[in-house]
């Protein structure tokens, strides 16, 4: 997951000194890193890209707590596939 780093002072301070609307820029700055990751397969509005994000904290820390922040076209596309995710997992 593409979280800000913890040891950059900026992000730690940002993170910590603003209470909840540190944790809101934190979970943000993911979110928006997520989406354009996802985004640089697309270039044209007729193209399809498939990406699988094989980390568990992307469902405990996005899907869970902040589903709410991403965007609407992101949810309905998303398909979670729990098998293969035990499988990559090796909990098969």
């Amino acid at each position: 997951m593409p979280f800000p780093n913890l040891g950059d002072k900026q992000v730690s301070q940002r993170l910590n000194a603003t209470g909840r609307s540190g944790k809101a820029w934190y979970r943000v700055t993911t979110i928006r890193s997520i989406l354009q990751m996802v985004g640089r397969g697309m270039r044209h509005k007729d193209d399809t890209v498939v990406t699988y994000i094989v980390d568990k904290a992307f469902e405990d820390n996005i899907l869970v707590r902040s589903s709410r922040l991403l965007p609407e076209h992101f949810r309905e596309a998303l398909i979670q596939d729990r098998e293969l995710t035990r499988e990559i997992q090796g909990e098969a």
